[in-house]
């Protein structure tokens, strides 16, 4: 019996034994089936590394192509850059050698032209007076042609010379001059050396003057105008700045000072579209004209005009004196960017003339200088041309063309030599974007004379007339333009005096 029971759970325990070994089978199995669907995963994986490294190596051989190439143009755009340079080296040598062998051409067109100006004195002197209009223009031409030579160049603007004006201070002659270069320079004008710069503007300055009204009572002023809204007063002599006016909303265009009470009233056109006039004794604003409907570009007094011609300015045909545009027998004339040239009563302030007829923005107006033509307008303007305005019938009396691009000043031709007898006062003249100076006979509307400027100028934006040094009407010597200087300031920063 005990045997039995001893066998009995022998087997039990073998039973046991074989279900452990069972169970461990069962588990074997599994673990098998995991491994292998892990080395299917592996095998997977293995796969889509191979495919990336793939992609790898043939990004690396297109990214190795394309630097390659940018190394190659890189290397081409070199060799051109290096050959441009020398081009433009060679360039300028051409340059300057064309510019020496023109100053030396002009220096013996100069020689034969005396010549021509002496061989024909005799001519010249037998021409009729009689007031022919042709026969004029003619002398004109033979008189004029031969006689013109760089003085002077002046140089020290980066930028556009906006404005010039002579002044004559203690024997010497000075200019000063604006530009966008956002200076005021002070030159000697017999030397042609810069005496001064003043840089207290923001912004471009567009136009500078000699202050009138300083001198008479001392210090020796400039004022400008600039871009930054402001006029400035500059002491050239201590080179301090006056006075700072504020006023006007915008930029500042145009500055004149009046022909009368010693220049103390000071008018400015601005791209605010109004018009001021300021007392320089005070530095106060007077009033304000508004009318234009765009910038104003440009400003000038009036020289006193006749009783008649008043009167018929202000519709009034009687002739006994009383009808005076302003009162005192001055008035304003302004141009804009909205194509007008506009008549204002300084006394009153108010508008008198609307003249209407540039097909483009007015860039400068001038009154005639005579007593006799004291009643005409002149203007330029964006659209190439120089118009005639006639105080008296409120119309545009002629349309003088020529130019071939903007016109941008305009200026009687000439002063005597003493500054204040017009030696013909039917001739103006004019300055443009076409690199030219034109000269006009007011009388037939033709042009006499065009002397073109310098290649390098790229165009005259602004000129001014000055009497030579010891040149008389009947000095018998060569006299320049009519015994002036000529200077003007150009669109590269370059200002010449020819004579």
């Amino acid at each position: 019996q005990t045997i039995f029971i001893e066998v009995e759970k022998l087997k039990k325990h073998l039973q046991d034994k074989l279900n452990q070994i069972n169970a461990k089978d069962d588990e074997i199995r599994k673990m098998k089936d995991d491994i292998q669907t892990f080395v299917q995963i592996v095998q997977a994986k293995e796969g889509q590394l191979l495919e990336k490294d793939n992609e790898i190596k043939k990004l690396q051989r297109s990214t190795q192509q394309k630097l390659l190439k940018i190394r190659a143009d890189f290397e081409l755009m070199q060799r051109d850059f290096m050959d441009k340079e020398k081009q433009i080296i060679q360039y300028e040598k051409v340059v300057k050698l064309l510019e020496e062998k023109n100053e030396s051409l002009a220096s013996d067109y100069q020689k034969l032209s005396q010549m021509q100006h002496i061989n024909n004195k005799d001519e010249r002197k037998e021409n009729s007076q009689s007031g022919n209009v042709a026969s004029s223009s003619s002398n004109f031409n033979i008189k004029f042609s031969g006689l013109i030579q760089l003085l002077k160049k002046m140089v020290g603007h980066s930028d556009i010379v906006r404005s010039i004006d002579f002044f004559s201070l203690d024997e010497t002659l000075l200019l000063c001059s604006a530009s966008q270069d956002k200076t005021v320079r002070v030159w000697d004008v017999d030397t042609g050396r810069q005496l001064k710069v003043f840089k207290g503007h923001r912004n471009e300055v567009l136009c500078a003057k000699f202050s009138i009204c300083h001198y008479n009572y001392g210090p020796s002023v400039i004022c400008s105008a600039s871009m930054d809204k402001t006029i400035r007063f500059w002491d050239f002599k201590t080179d301090k700045q006056l006075q700072v006016l504020h006023g006007h909303t915008d930029g500042i265009f145009s500055l004149q000072f009046s022909p009368f009470t010693g220049g103390r009233y000071l008018c400015s056109g601005s791209r605010d579209k109004t018009i001021r006039l300021w007392d320089v004794d005070t530095y106060k604003s007077l009033y304000v004209l508004s009318g234009h409907v765009d910038t104003v570009s440009c400003v000038a007094f009036s020289p006193r005009l006749s009783n008649n011609a008043n009167a018929n300015a202000n519709g009034n045909g009687n002739n006994n004196g009383d009808a005076i545009i302003g009162g005192s027998g001055y008035t304003l004339c302004s141009g804009s960017r909205d194509n007008t040239v506009r008549l204002w009563d300084i006394e009153t302030a108010k508008e008198l003339i609307v003249f209407k007829g540039h097909e483009n923005w007015v860039n400068e107006v001038k009154y005639s200088q005579k007593e006799a033509m004291g009643n005409i307008i002149y203007s330029v303007s964006h659209d190439k041309t120089i118009r005639l305005w006639d105080i008296r019938s409120k119309t545009e009396s002629a349309v003088l063309k020529g130019h071939t691009n903007s016109v941008f000043c305009v200026e009687y031709l000439p002063f005597g030599a003493d500054r204040t007898e017009c030696r013909d006062e039917h001739v103006i003249c004019s300055g443009a974007r076409d690199n030219t100076v034109r000269f006009w006979d007011v009388r037939n509307n033709k042009q006499l004379v065009e002397i073109k400027g310098y290649d390098n100028d790229q165009g005259i934006f602004c000129l001014q007339f000055w009497p030579l040094k010891g040149i008389t009407k009947d000095s018998g010597k060569p006299d320049g333009f009519f015994g002036n200087y000529l200077c003007y300031g150009s669109l590269n920063g370059h200002i010449r005096l020819l004579g």
